[in-house]
């Protein structure tokens, strides 16, 4: 199982380099942020856990469950420190080194346990496994309900509150372009057809 492990560990660093590259290339660039997707990135998440789990046949300590849970809390703080910006019907989330940061320490550990550079290569891979979901979830289910939000002020701003953040909701005097509270560039909305600018 150790070879076979290594195997798939170097297989994989060609991938592993790609995604980095792309990662810190997109920094600070913007994505739509969708339910389904932050949704379907969990269950992922989860599922590969789950094989991972299955296929080593390792049995999971309470370290394991102590890192998920650690995740977690990780990333419900990379979700809340995500700026979200709504614009018309869509919410959109920007790239941060925070995300990016967080994916590195759980692959990157996990690359290096698999590929023999940290002992104890099983346990270890296992447990950024277990780290890697944990952060997974957490993110997805702070942005999921940061969402809602940000959306329900974006379309309270489109109806009214012209001057209204879409990141945080703080209100700003007219003709602000950025928010007094969170610094967010503030869209303001035309009076004659709703239309953001």
């Amino acid at each position: 199982m150790d070879t076979f492990l290594r195997i798939v560990g170097f297989a994989s660093v060609p991938l592993v380099a790609a995604s980095v590259f792309l990662m810190v290339r997109q920094l600070g660039s913007e994505y739509r942020l969708r339910v389904r997707s932050l949704v379907l990135t969990a269950a992922f998440s989860i599922a590969l856990l789950w094989l991972f789990n299955a296929v080593l046949d390792v049995a999971t300590q309470w370290t394991a469950w102590a890192l998920a849970a650690g995740g977690v809390v990780a990333g419900i703080v990379v979700g809340r420190i995500t700026p979200l910006r709504a614009a018309r019907d869509e919410v959109f989330a920007q790239r941060t080194l925070w995300a990016v940061g967080a994916w590195l320490l759980c692959f990157g550990y996990a690359q290096l346990a698999v590929l023999g550079a940290l002992p104890g290569a099983l346990r270890g891979g296992l447990d950024a496994m277990f780290l890697a979901t944990g952060i997974a979830v957490g993110t997805s289910v702070s942005l999921v309900l940061r969402r809602l939000t940000v959306a329900a002020k974006g379309q309270t701003a489109a109806s009214g509150t012209h001057e209204a953040c879409a990141n945080c909701g703080r209100p700003n005097p007219t003709g602000a372009q950025f928010c007094s509270q969170c610094g967010w560039h503030v869209v303001q909305h035309d009076e004659r057809d709703g239309v953001a600018s």
